[in-house]
This record gives structure tokens, C-alpha cells and sequence, in this order.
């Protein structure tokens, strides 16, 4: 068995993985939220007491570990570290005080990784991939079951809920600045016409998991398939301004950990949905984990096909 920490700005998560010659199954999952990007200071440092917090959850996983028989851990970090100014002191804090030496994804990196675990859950020919996040968004446009290009955005749900929410679910005016800004930044993103693919769109995080399980517990979708229509990111996006305690009640009983950051996220794949005109939505259950894993075992010969 294998291991895969993923060091994340709202979250840092454990997932033990069971390893044959063809695919990886996840075995336990287990995270810890930690909510890092509130500790970051007006110099874009995180902060003493951030990085004591992420040891902290490092060393639960420590003990965990320690009872089971695994083959290695590979530890790695995102947006959390990437984006900050003293990511190196973080990830030496880290070393120091823990067993673990984390490795720094690029944007590009976290992208074609989230590419490389979502082939492994869905069927994916041509599309559009969206990772959302707690500190970025991913965004890879493929054709032919090949990427085309790469996109990391500065944006994700727990950053624009710290930027944007006063309360706990943003006002209908709040949603309309987190929409304007996630407009701004995917006009910078250039990529040519001709290799923008953007149906299906494919839903990689825990986000797009929960909004997929929210969907399923509305009775809105097939159980048996990963799909939805696009329209009904747009539904859901009603009722956060026009009944919001109703929505904030499902969120709380479907995924209550993201009570804050789930509607920051529902925005984010809504506005890309409609900027690329996607209609319809997969939702994968790999993602980055996955990928990562998957090419660092296919890249040692220890894993083969996929």
C-alpha cells in the first residue's frame, strides 16, 4: 500500500491507497481541516502558528501510519505553500518537525496530475477539466485523450469567500463580485480557439463532489452516472439568492464542512461552465491524489496500463 498526503489551503488530507498491476483503490481517507490560507499575514507569509497548525495534522497522520504496513508516503502541497512568499520555510518547518518532506506542485504540475487521476474515474476523449479548490483552479483543456494546454488561477473557493463573505453564505451582491472577479481572471487566460474543447466539462475536488451529492440528495440525478446538465449549477445558484437559508440547510446536511466555501464554489464552476458554454457536467472521483500517484508508480514501472 501506498500513501498520498495532500497539504491544501483549507484541508490537509491522508489517503491510503491499494496498488495492483492496473489501478490504485483508495483504502482510508482521512483529513483534517486547517483552514491555512487564514493565516497568511499583509506580507503573503504564512504565519508561526499556521505552520505549528499543519505539523499538528501532519502528526495525526504520523500515528496513523504507524499502525498500518505501508510502502511509501508521498506528501505534497498546492496553492496553500505554492503562493505564498516563504513557501521554502514552510516546507523546511515541516521537515523539521515531521517526517515528511513535501514536494511544492506547480500550477502546471497540480493540472496535468488532476488530468492524470481523472482519466483513471471517468472516460474522457476531448473537454474541458476544472479542479476547484480552496487557494486555485486548475483548469486543462484536452483533445483526443491528450492535454492541450494548462491553467492555474490565483482564485478558489476559500480565498474568494475570504475576500468577498462577510457572513457565512455571501449576499446576492457578494455573489456578483465573486462572479465579476472570476470573469477577470479567466479573460486572462489565453489559449487559441480552435483548441478550446470545453463539452463535457469535467468536475475534479471536493467541491464538485459535494455539489454532484447535493444534486443526488435533490433527487435531481441519476445515481448510476457521473453526469448532469449544466443548468442545474444555475438552479442551485438561484436559490442561493433567492432562499439562501434553504440552501445553507442542505449544505450543512450534505457537506457541513464546507458551509462557507461551498457556494464561493459553486460560482466558480458555474461562470466557467458558462464562459466556455459547456452543457453538461462529469463529475470525477479521482483527481490530483490520484494522478499524482499514478505517474510517480507508472514512472517507476510499478504500475502499468491507464
Amino acid at each position: 500500500m501506498y500513501g498520498v498526503i495532500d497539504i491544501g489551503s483549507n484541508t490537509i488530507r491522508l489517503v491510503i491507497y491499494k496498488v495492483d498491476e492496473s489501478k490504485i483503490v483508495a483504502m482510508l481517507n482521512k483529513k483534517v481541516a486547517v483552514g491555512l490560507v487564514g493565516y497568511i499575514d499583509k506580507n503573503n507569509c504564512m504565519k508561526k502558528k499556521g505552520m505549528h497548525i499543519a505539523v499538528q495534522a501532519l502528526k495525526e497522520f504520523e500515528e496513523i501510519i504507524s499502525y498500518m504496513s505501508i510502502e511509501e508516503i508521498f506528501p505534497f502541497a498546492t496553492a496553500s505553500i505554492r503562493n505564498i512568499e516563504n513557501c521554502q520555510e514552510v516546507i523546511n518547518y515541516i521537515r523539521e518537525h515531521t517526517k515528511f518532506d513535501a514536494k511544492v506542485l506547480s500550477g502546471n504540475e497540480e493540472a496535468t496530475f488532476d488530468y492524470f487521476g481523472a482519466i483513471q474515474s471517468v472516460d474522457m476523449d476531448s473537454g474541458l477539466l476544472v479542479d476547484v479548490g480552496g487557494g486555485s483552479t486548475e483548469l486543462v483543456f484536452y483533445q483526443n485523450k491528450k492535454i492541450v494546454s494548462t491553467h492555474s488561477l490565483p482564485i478558489g473557493s476559500l480565498n474568494l469567500y475570504r475576500e468577498f463573505v462577510k457572513g457565512i453564505c455571501p449576499t446576492k451582491s457578494e455573489i456578483e463580485a465573486i462572479r465579476q472577479k472570476v470573469i477577470k481572471e479567466l479573460n486572462c487566460v489565453n489559449i487559441e480557439s480552435e483548441s478550446i474543447c470545453a463539452q463535457p466539462l469535467c468536475a475534479v475536488g471536493g467541491t464538485a463532489r459535494a455539489i454532484y451529492k447535493l444534486l443526488l440528495h435533490k433527487g435531481k440525478l441519476d445515481a448510476d452516472s457521473p453526469e448532469y446538465a449544466c443548468r442545474n449549477l444555475s438552479k442551485l445558484l438561484r436559490g442561493a439568492t433567492e432562499n439562501p437559508d434553504r440552501l445553507s440547510r442542505l449544505i450543512l446536511k450534505i457537506s457541513p464542512d464546507r458551509i462557507h466555501t461551498f457556494i464561493p464554489g459553486l460560482i466558480l464552476f458555474h461562470t466557467i461552465a458558462n464562459h466556455y458554454e459547456s452543457e453538461t457536467i462529469i463529475t470525477s472521483q479521482y483527481g490530483v491524489r490520484e494522478g499524482y500517484l499514478h505517474f510517480l508508480l507508472q514512472e517507476r514501472g510499478e504500475l502499468y496500463g491507464g
